[in-house]
């Protein structure tokens, strides 16, 4: 059981990391969290709950965090223009 908590924890920590990193050297995730984060509150009012900008803007951050690994392959794989 604590194999698979190290486990999480060590993803959790490399996601932190290569977000910092990848924000440091794109600024895409300075650039684009607020819009997204308007996105994801603009959801949540359709399913019938309201929640601040600053509560919105945590949530995406969290599953951005999560995710980390699918944001930058997107991020990578996404056509600029």
């Amino acid at each position: 059981m604590e194999y698979i908590f190290l486990c999480l924890g060590i993803y959790l920590i490399l996601g932190l990391i290569a977000l910092i990193i990848f924000d440091l050297i794109t600024h895409n995730i300075r650039d684009r969290i607020h819009s997204a984060s308007d996105e994801t509150r603009e959801k949540l009012i359709a399913t019938g709950t309201y929640y601040s900008p600053k509560i919105s803007l945590i949530i995406t951050l969290l599953a951005l965090w999560i995710f980390w690994v699918v944001a930058i392959f997107a991020s990578f794989t996404t056509k600029k223009g």
